[in-house]
């Protein structure tokens, strides 16, 4: 009789200290949800993505605090304890740059980042923890002076399943080289389909000045149920499967000119150069670039 309520204590102590929450996150000022936003549980690797209707379930220690990360708001910490059904996110304000174009001069178009899909072999991959994103730095160069507005992006992806979703983000590069604001104020989802793709993303009507240090493009992750990709894997020296949970899409990258860390990862609310790659300890491992092409126009 001992035995069996240290095992039921144990139990209801586990009860207590974690806890599962479900909440919907809105915008305080017409109380619509926010759909696909990111939420970490800070200093762990657990977090998960609100669905379009903003809802999310997510299970962690009960004195656990959420990092909330969504375009278009600032980000928002909050305990575990304090959450009761709806959590509100506070818009960013965002200043309008007036852009003036002349009709009169010739179009011209330069693409950088060009890449050959044959050429990749190698990708950025998500596990079933928690959503991220990786972003590639692009500097202002000649080009940019020539064609200073962005057309389109054009990235390199893998899906093993139909109709995964991901999200891609603009950010400018501040004085000191990292990532600061972002550069538009609305989600860009991108649906793809199975296999190889190169979806092209039209930024034409934004009129997107390239930012004068340069531009950061992010490729997000989103742990929706739709995007988890089930695989049965064999551990080599045990012979023992298991199944292993992964994100899709997958994104191709291409080698780097010099040993310059240009990619970067948005984790847990926090920006970090990437000293992780999908072939870590190959030769070349620091040079990985996400395959992201991108057209320019005057």
């Amino acid at each position: 009789m001992k035995k069996t309520f240290t095992i039921l204590l144990f139990c209801l102590i586990s009860l207590i200290s974690n806890a599962q929450i479900t909440a919907i996150v809105k915008n305080p000022t017409d109380q619509k949800p926010i759909p696909y936003v990111n939420i970490w549980v800070e200093n762990e690797n657990i977090g998960v993505t609100a669905d379009e209707n903003g809802k999310f379930t997510i299970a962690a220690p009960i004195n656990s605090k959420f990092i909330f990360n969504a375009l278009g708001y600032d980000d928002k910490i909050m305990e575990a304890s304090k959450i009761d059904g709806v959590v509100y996110l506070i818009p960013k304000v965002f200043e309008l740059k007036e852009v003036v174009v002349s009709s009169a001069k010739k179009t011209i178009e330069n693409k950088i980042g060009t890449f050959i899909s044959k050429g990749i072999n190698s990708f950025y991959g998500s596990g079933d923890n928690y959503p991220y994103l990786v972003a590639r730095y692009f500097p202002n160069d000649t080009k940019s002076a020539e064609t200073p507005f962005i057309k389109s992006i054009m990235p390199f992806c893998n899906s093993d399943i139909k109709d995964a979703k991901f999200k891609i983000r603009i950010f400018e590069a501040k004085e000191d080289g990292y990532p600061g604001d972002e550069i538009i104020n609305e989600p860009l989802i991108v649906n793809i389909k199975k296999g190889y793709s190169k979806p092209v993303i039209d930024l034409y009507r934004y009129n997107l000045s390239f930012p004068e240090y340069g531009l950061f493009v992010g490729l997000e992750f989103m742990q929706l149920e739709s995007n988890k990709h089930i695989v049965t894997v064999i551990n080599k020296e045990t012979n023992k499967k298991k199944k292993q949970t992964f994100l899709e899409p997958a994104f191709g990258t291409v080698q780097g000119e010099s040993d310059e860390k240009e990619t970067w990862r948005l984790s847990k609310g926090k920006w970090y150069k990437s000293d992780w790659f999908t072939n870590q300890g190959q030769s070349g491992r620091g040079k990985d670039l996400l395959a992201i092409e991108l057209t320019l126009t005057n």
